[in-house]
């Protein structure tokens, strides 16, 4: 008992040893408060106490690493991204204000922080998401029509902030903040199917080796799979009246896949548009539903909720988690995927570009 003990102190002694300080924040606002960091590869949660406007966070880490920072009471809802590693990542935050509703994601990420020591790079990635908030509250804006011109301006905002995308990916293709960009962009379903390789193959050996670059490739590799004229993953799932749906019985019409949840409200917003596309194509066209819900409950409210009951709904249970979801790749909802009556894939995307799709296959 007693060497048992004695190796429980040591262990408690190396570990104290060699964790050090590797964040240190000076909050000019706030002069007490708590915060809670999250590791994104462990998931493991560390509450933290700001204390006369000081916050230190200690650790040992192996390799750079994305944490969440939520400061309990201000940010909740959009936490804010740190890279961090064991080099020391000091900084600072002027007036952190609350976040509120907002019509422009910019006004949800109000705290912007200033790096006195940043190793990791976390300078780019804050310049990179302005970019990204600039961009998404542009085309937000410009989709008030579905004119050609529009649709042109649109189109020249995206392929405008692709190319500096793809310019700061380079630029920093031996970081670990290049990585954190790709899989953002993943996220927000940004990067065609034909980029996702090309900005893979920009990242250094060792970000390729990093927990994100890992998931990049394995996503990189499946997409492959899931390109225009491959064939569509199979597979069978039960609606609410436990009656089965396979993919394999579809044939000979064609198959919108649109994966959603019913915690996602632009997915509840398409409502709809899916209940007039089902009905415009009737004789042509199968919606499959497939819910990326844990509560069974949750998803039949959110359907009755929507208006969409007349419509076809599977589910199985495992969120994200379910073996449809990592068949197809889904990272995000909503995601749509367009397949064909022989059970090839047509295309996949958003539901604007599936019914452009479906419009040019069935005028």
């Amino acid at each position: 008992m007693q060497k048992i003990l004695s190796l429980s102190i040591l262990l408690l002694f190396v570990q104290t040893v060699y964790a050090q300080a590797i964040l240190d924040i000076r909050f000019h606002s706030l002069q007490s408060g708590s915060v809670k960091l999250v590791n994104t590869k462990t998931r493991k949660s560390y509450s933290l106490l700001i204390k006369e406007g000081l916050l230190t966070f200690q650790d040992t880490l192996v390799e750079p690493t994305l944490f969440s920072m939520v400061v309990e009471g201000y940010n909740d809802s959009r936490p804010l991204n740190l890279i961090l590693s064991n080099q020391k990542t000091h900084v600072a935050f002027g007036t952190f204000s609350k976040v509120g509703e907002s019509e422009t994601i910019r006004d949800l990420y109000p705290n912007q922080p200033s790096f006195i020591k940043d190793p990791n790079s976390n300078q780019t990635w804050y310049a990179f998401h302005r970019e990204w908030m600039n961009f998404y509250d542009t085309i937000r804006d410009l989709s008030t029509s579905d004119s050609n011109e529009m649709l042109e301006k649109r189109k020249q905002v995206y392929d405008s902030f692709l190319t500096y995308c793809e310019t700061i990916v380079k630029n920093n293709s031996d970081k670990y903040v290049a990585a954190l960009i790709i899989e953002y962009l993943l996220r927000d379903n940004l990067l065609p199917l034909e980029t996702i390789q090309t900005y893979y193959d920009y990242l250094a050996p060792q970000v390729k080796e990093s927990f994100f670059g890992i998931q990049i490739g394995e996503y990189a590799g499946k997409k492959g799979r899931l390109g225009p004229g491959n064939p569509a993953p199979t597979f069978e799932l039960v609606d609410m009246n436990n009656q089965p749906y396979r993919l394999n019985n579809l044939k000979g019409k064609m198959v919108l896949l649109h994966f959603w949840s019913s915690t996602c409200a632009p997915c509840i917003k398409e409502a709809p548009e899916l209940i007039a596309l089902t009905n415009e194509n009737k004789h042509r066209l199968v919606i499959l539903n497939i819910s990326l819900d844990s509560d069974k409950d949750k998803w039949k409210k959110a359907i009755e909720r929507a208006g969409m009951n007349a419509l076809i709904h599977v589910c199985d249970g495992q969120a994200f988690e379910s073996k449809v979801a990592q068949e197809y790749a889904i990272r995000v909802v909503p995601s749509y995927y367009l397949i064909d009556e022989g059970g090839k894939i047509m295309g996949s995307g958003s539901l604007n570009q599936m019914s452009s799709v479906l419009k040019k296959k069935v005028p």
